[in-house]
């Protein structure tokens, strides 16, 4: 059976779309860095221990999906996963072609994690597999998620699909299996593609290298669209593209993957440069989170516990921030989308596969509140003083 999930945004299109902006900023994303891809991998370079595990996919998605069919392999008869009740679309997308039921666990308060008492409480007699998301880039207590999942014989994943994590730095986690993407808009982009870290890396490397398919892929073609991309993303450049309709600036549009298809080795070289450059720029990257934070006025917003301390570590792919309530949210989409201001994924996921909006607040409260109130700060390069000095009136003025 197919599933199809159509999914957009819920606030109204006069607040996702403003009409006459010309100049805007992207709500994440760095530059791809041209040179890492002009220059021809060297032979030591793909025998470094740093990408030993790891397997290239041909998007973030597949590589979580890639990590359920192995992990729901692993754990016949378990045909569930325990996802979080607030996360991107996608995850639920993996699930479903890997053949696995979602089941949900609501948001620790304050946080944007998982709350490690309701992935107890969420687990179902089919349910064996567990999949931890770090929003933003948001750091978690891994180590106390795994003890929780080896207790319970659950594999656990480790989504770190908006993180400074992949193939060329240490993998630190205590999961059986970490997944990364390299889409548009990641802190470290090669525009498309993700990989898979596994524990037990020679059984994932047989599972994948048997079932998906190798598609092809060239330094040089991404090298040319990621010249357009730095292009685009300059505000005056994105501020254009915005208004073409038919791009759907603004909108998540899923389906389920229709195949899963795996990266040639190169593909992890060039994504292991551009996250070792990323890397060294990470004193930049917290200053400019840093400063962001700055701006948020304690008295009527919040910001979610374990962001504030990944940005005052390391610093975030953008910036979350709790409003008061709904209405504050949608007052300071409709004014600072042109600034960079995002609503993210605007409803749990469990309201994408259905259920009421009045179901989900009661089976999954933090969750709900969190996808109502949430708004995302760009903390990228291109947001200099003058974007910070237009979103501190804004957020002063806010009703």
């Amino acid at each position: 059976m197919e599933h199809r999930l159509a999914v957009t945004k819920t606030a109204p299109e006069s607040i996702m779309r403003p009409v006459t902006v010309f100049s805007r900023q992207t709500p994440a994303g760095e530059r791809v860095l041209l040179r890492q891809l002009l220059v021809t991998p060297r032979a030591d370079e793909f025998t470094t221990p740093l990408l030993g595990g790891w397997s290239a996919f041909g998007s973030g998605t597949m590589a979580l999906a890639a990590a359920l069919f192995f992990a729901a392999d692993r754990h016949q008869p378990g045909k569930s996963v325990i996802l979080p009740a607030y996360s991107c679309p996608d995850i639920v997308a993996a699930a479903l072609c890997a053949g696995l039921e979602p089941a949900f666990a609501d948001l620790a308060k304050e946080q944007t994690g998982m709350n490690l008492a309701a992935l107890h409480s969420s687990r179902t007699p089919g349910s064996s597999v567990a999949v931890l998301v770090e929003l933003f880039g948001t750091r978690h207590e891994i180590p106390a998620h795994g003890e929780t999942a080896a207790a319970s014989r659950m594999t656990l994943v480790h989504d770190r699909a908006q993180s400074l994590a992949g193939p060329g730095v240490e993998v630190d986690s205590a999961a059986d299996l970490v997944v990364v993407s390299r889409g548009r808009g990641k802190p470290a982009t090669l525009l498309g593609g993700g990989a898979t870290w596994a524990r037990q890396t020679d059984e994932f490397s047989a599972f994948a290298n048997a079932r998906f398919p190798v598609s092809p892929w060239s330094a040089a073609s991404t090298a040319l669209r990621a010249a357009l991309y730095n292009l685009a993303t300059q505000p005056l450049a994105f501020g254009t593209v915005a208004q073409l309709p038919f791009l759907h600036i603004g909108e998540t549009r899923l389906r389920t993957l229709p195949a899963i298809t795996r990266l040639p080795r190169p593909w992890l070289v060039h994504a292991a440069r551009q996250l070792q450059a990323q890397q060294s720029a990470c004193a930049a990257r917290r200053a400019r989170t840093l400063a962001m934070a700055e701006l948020i006025p304690a008295n009527r917003f919040r910001i979610p516990s374990d962001a504030l301390q990944t940005a005052a570590d390391e610093g975030l792919n953008r910036l979350p921030v709790l409003c008061s309530d709904a209405e504050q949210a949608e007052w300071l989409i409709s004014r600072g989308a042109a600034l960079g201001i995002s609503p993210m994924y605007g409803r749990t996921l469990p309201e994408f596969l259905g259920m009421s909006a009045a179901d989900a607040a009661l089976a999954f409260p933090v969750a709900y509140r969190f996808s109502r109130t949430l708004v995302t700060l760009p903390t990228h390069a291109r947001c200099g003083p003058p974007t910070r000095q237009r979103l501190r009136e804004l957020l002063r003025d806010a009703q």
